[in-house]
């Protein structure tokens, strides 16, 4: 053996472990680079895609905002003055056109957008404008835009919902047309936009110094670009088309992207956070898998369980944690079994709850309903039919319950029509009548017919006979005002229990209809049109001349009437001295001629037309204070709106909207916003409150529009405000 035999192998040794490291430097690298250029391109994708969806976003707010204008300019369009220059443009008074100016006005001064508003009247091909200037359509500036011969203006209709509006564009101008709402072409509101104050928010989106926003218009024209000075040989990196026909761009400089160093601190940083987050992980992984098996254990051996604890004895900790198991589940089991018997229970306690009207909550109230197994909608129509029989009766509670109980086991319902029976604490069996959101009106009135006659033959199966009485209520929509056909049917039995007639069905159901037709008498009365309460009046008396139906006399169909007038005139809280008009009536000696009881309720019936139509007007003017009161002790709620005031006070927001307007003088919006400016004042005098937790404390969304508001209301921004006080 030779002596450099050793040194030979020491050198060959090293020579591949030389390699093998070479080899792993290399593998290292190579997976380092194909790492490098994964998250590189993720990266660029991100940015990208964060481009992508500001350009959405953008895009998105335009369409809001525009399709708000839009709604506003609707709500012009719905102004009665308005509504008269543009369907009867020759009867216009010269005080009718000085209101549509006032309108046109205050519409602007409302919506910063709105440079200037014009509405056009298409039958005389006129323009107004918020001068009081009256033109000629074709001679006015801005026919160019309005022309559909005009090559120049692009045309885009922008939909949303109930709102379509026109969008035009030319030569850099934008404007809405929003058209009268009847399908006749009477007329439109056209409203030019101020584009700056349109755009403005993108100045914030991107710094000028990385890039820039644009909006470029269908025909190739620039709208609107964030940055003054820009090279003309960058193009948008990203662009969006919007439901605006514009085209909304975006580029960033060559600078955003990620760099070799950055991507190696990132590998770095990220390769000991990896290790360090598996120890931090087995640690917490291994201590939260323990716990349980420790309690579980201690729950087992707990000393209160002796018997479960004898039966572990000589058993390990698993086999001990599978019968703790299994006996939790078996206990589930039967709770669960518990709870499906008490279902029927809390079922009938949630109906009861619907029916007294008690608050419940409409978005958890649909999986309330089905977790108890009921078979009702909460947006289905409802109509409640209701049974019972005198107190003064005999055995009334044992009666009742044998009239529940076959009810409940004879009870068939279909797909379309389903109900459910409880007997209430007064002995009246109540029947909840859910009906199918397709079927019709009259298809859901025959059904409660149907249900009505089954209740009444039931009753007599029962023994009950001619002691039963039935009410119905009519149809509602939604369970949540399922009170209401409750509290009609109730008033009707006891009505009927009341009046324990023996008239038949027929009567009943006869003088049901001429309360109806009394009812045509009362709705216009109440709402002002007295000349068609008047109409009403005299097709209601032609009606009884004319009746061939004899099971009412003739005054038991005037009663009808005068005594719905009667009754709805003490709903109003109409004082006494009004209430006289009624004796000639009542003091009258029955039965009277046909021509003198004729001539009583015509006298009667005009007298009550007009103190109907004089207490309506006092009802509206009670609606719009009490939206007064809610909004003076919600003004601070940003949330706060028209329909939610609407259904404080129980009526339509568009008939609120236009009553307070006509009684107030201001729209909603603006004596919400004048509220709100008033608590802003006080908070800013004598609080340290931040302007911008002022304006939040005030009701406003934003700090932009507290600054807006406050300032178009007071003539200076809140800062100066405070420091003025």
């Amino acid at each position: 053996m030779s002596v450099f035999q050793p040194f030979k192998s020491r050198k060959l040794f090293f020579k591949t472990l030389l390699l093998i490291l070479l080899m792993l430097v290399l593998l290292f690298l190579v997976v380092g680079w194909l790492f490098y250029l994964f998250i590189t391109k993720s990266y660029e994708a991100r940015n990208q895609y964060s481009q992508q969806m500001t350009l959405n976003t953008t895009s998105e707010y335009v369409d809001l905002e525009l399709t708000d204008l839009g709604r506003s300019m609707q709500q012009v369009l719905w102004d009665t003055d308005v509504v008269r220059v543009v369907l009867t443009p020759d009867n216009i008074t010269y005080e009718i056109k000085s209101e549509v100016k006032k309108t046109l006005a205050s519409f602007e001064s409302e919506n910063p957008l709105v440079e200037s508003a014009y509405l056009l009247t298409y039958t005389d091909q006129m323009i107004y404008d918020s001068y009081g200037n009256q033109t000629p359509l074709e001679e006015h500036g801005i026919w160019e835009m309005l022309n559909p011969a005009d090559e120049q203006t692009v045309r885009t209709m922008l939909s949303q919902g109930e709102i379509s509006s026109e969008i035009l564009t030319r030569l850099g101008q934008v404007a809405i047309l929003q058209d009268f709402p009847t399908p006749e072409e009477n007329g439109a509101l056209l409203a030019i936009i101020d584009t700056d104050e349109l755009f403005l928010f993108m100045q914030d989106l991107i710094e000028p110094e990385y890039g820039y926003m644009g909006i470029v218009m269908a025909d190739g024209q620039t709208l609107y670009m964030t940055a003054f000075e820009k090279d003309e040989n960058d193009g948008f990196s990203q662009t969006y088309l919007g439901k605006t026909g514009w085209s909304f761009g975006i580029w960033q400089k060559s600078t955003e992207r990620l760099y070799l160093e950055d991507a190696l601190s990132m590998i770095g940083i990220g390769a000991v956070f990896l290790v360090a987050l598996s120890v931090i992980l087995a640690l917490v992984f291994s201590f939260n898998i323990y716990q349980p098996i420790l309690k579980l254990q201690n729950f087992v051996s707990d000393s209160s369980l002796a018997e479960t604890a004898s039966v572990g004895k000589g058993k390990n900790e698993l086999e001990e944690v599978g019968e703790a198991y299994a006996d939790t589940v078996k206990r589930n089991t039967v709770l669960e079994n518990e709870l499906d018997r008490a279902a029927p229970l809390l079922r009938e306690r949630l109906y009861m709850n619907l029916l007294k009207g008690s608050d419940v909550e409409k978005v958890s109230l649909g999986k309330r309903l089905k977790e108890l197994g009921s078979p009702f909608d909460a947006d289905a129509f409802y109509m409640v039919v209701m049974g019972g029989i005198a107190e003064s009766q005999e055995n009334t509670d044992v009666r009742m319950m044998n009239l529940y109980q076959r009810r409940k086991d004879l009870a068939v319902w279909n797909a379309r029509c389903v109900g459910e029976e409880l007997l209430t604490d007064e002995n009246r069996l109540v029947v909840i009548l859910g009906f199918d959101s397709g079927m019709s009106l009259a298809e859901i009135n025959r059904c409660g017919r149907v249900v009505r006659e089954e209740l009444e033959k039931d009753g007599r199966e029962c023994a009950l006979g001619e002691d039963l009485r039935v009410g119905c209520g009519r149809v509602y929509e939604g369970i949540l005002n399922l009170h209401f056909s409750y509290d009609e049917a109730r008033r009707k039995l006891f009505h009927e229990l009341y009046q324990m007639s023996e008239e038949e069905d027929t009567v009943w159901e006869e003088e049901q209809k001429w309360e109806e037709t009394a009812h045509t008498v009362l709705e216009p009365a109440l709402d002002g049109r007295r000349k068609e309460a008047e109409e009403a009046l005299e097709l209601y008396i032609q009606k009884v001349r004319t009746a061939a139906d004899r099971e009412i006399s003739h005054s038991e169909q005037y009663s009808v009437l005068v005594n719905a007038m009667a009754e709805e005139l003490i709903r109003l809280q109409t004082p006494k001295d009004k209430m006289d008009i009624f004796e000639a009536y009542y003091s009258s000696e029955q039965p009277l001629e046909e021509e003198n009881l004729e001539k009583i309720v015509r006298n009667v019936g005009y007298q009550a037309i007009q103190v109907l139509e004089s207490s309506g007007r006092d009802n509206k003017n009670r609606y719009v204070r009490l939206a007064r009161e809610y909004i003076h002790e919600h003004a601070d709620d940003c949330m706060l709106s028209l329909d939610r005031v609407a259904d404080s006070v129980g009526i339509h927001p568009a008939y609120l909207s236009r009553l307070f307007y006509d009684i107030s003088g201001v729209s909603f919006v603006q004596y919400v916003n004048q509220c709100r400016v008033e608590r802003a004042k006080v908070l800013l005098t004598q609080t340290k409150f931040s302007i911008q937790e002022t304006g939040f404390k005030s009701g406003f969304n934003s700090q932009q529009n507290f600054n807006r508001v406050f300032k178009k209301w007071t003539g200076m921004t809140p800062s100066a405000y405070r420091k003025q006080a």
